[in-house]
């Protein structure tokens, strides 16, 4: 699609049932972007309109993954050079995906104008799409905090390792602190089996409910997967690469539980 025609989408697209999940993780490492990726695809199999939203504003990587260049990102958006639409590139599987630039200061340490100028980046996001996938920044930087506040729900990537566990309660326990303490799920990802995944779940969600007080749904999990790594070297999504491979069907059941079809959560989008 040109950028002419993601003009027209952009206008014409009435806010409704809009979905915006931000993905979240205390540390990198731990699989967030691929699993942002596989998410986006999985809509784009249900939906027209798609956008992968790379806010990973300090160490961008949606558009290494995916072998792109693209010549404008939301750097350009954010200091006025370019409208939202010219920023937008055309992605695999159908779906659309806005780049973000590697050291943008405005957007990893907004004042109040530049804050304000990223809320109408999302708006204008959520008013063109049905769906819209945000891949934030590993650990608790201000814009991370800021975007799983304003979407609809968020999806907490963590592995089995205990460096990655303990990340993943560090973010929880900030986001609740926040004002966020409804609509996040939580996903392990390169588990070696179900076993594996239901403990890191039932510890994690043991301590959020001890400590933080609060319920915290499992997404699901999804295990430790040869294609995904080769998908990676390929810079191919490995939901396309491989599509029967046990990672691609266990991210698509998690997006059956955490898609459209699931309630908002209170508070989303505040």
């Amino acid at each position: 699609m040109d950028q002419a025609a993601r003009l027209r989408e952009l206008a014409r697209h009435a806010p409704g049932r809009t979905r915006t999940i931000a993905v979240a993780s205390g540390k990198g490492g731990v699989g967030k972007t691929n699993m942002s990726l596989a998410l986006a695809l999985c809509a784009r199999r249900e939906f027209g309109r798609v956008l992968l939203w790379d806010a990973d504003f300090g160490l961008a990587n949606c558009d290494i993954l995916l072998d792109v260049a693209p010549e404008r990102t939301i750097a350009d958006v954010l200091r006025g050079r370019v409208p939202l639409e010219e920023a937008i590139v055309g992605g695999p599987g159908g779906i659309d995906v806005l780049p973000a630039g590697s050291g943008v200061r405005e957007a990893v340490e907004p004042n109040a104008a530049q804050r304000a100028r990223l809320r109408e980046v999302f708006e204008r996001l959520r008013s063109g799409y049905e769906v819209v996938v945000i891949d934030g920044a590993a650990g608790i930087g201000e814009n991370v905090i800021t975007l799983a506040l304003w979407a609809d729900a968020v999806l907490l990537v963590t592995t089995p390792e205990v460096p990655a566990v303990a990340d993943a309660y560090a973010t929880l326990k900030v986001l609740c602190q926040a004002g966020r303490n409804a609509g996040i799920h939580l996903l392990v990802n390169m588990a070696r089996d179900a076993a594996e995944a239901d403990r890191v779940a039932a510890r994690v969600s043991a301590v959020a409910t001890r400590f933080l007080g609060m319920h915290l749904p499992i997404a699901g999990w999804v295990p430790l997967d040869a294609h995904v790594t080769q998908a990676v070297r390929a810079r191919v999504p490995f939901s396309i690469a491989a599509p029967a491979c046990p990672a691609a069907a266990a991210i698509g059941a998690v997006w059956a539980r955490i898609g459209p079809a699931a309630p908002v959560a209170a508070g989303g989008g505040a």
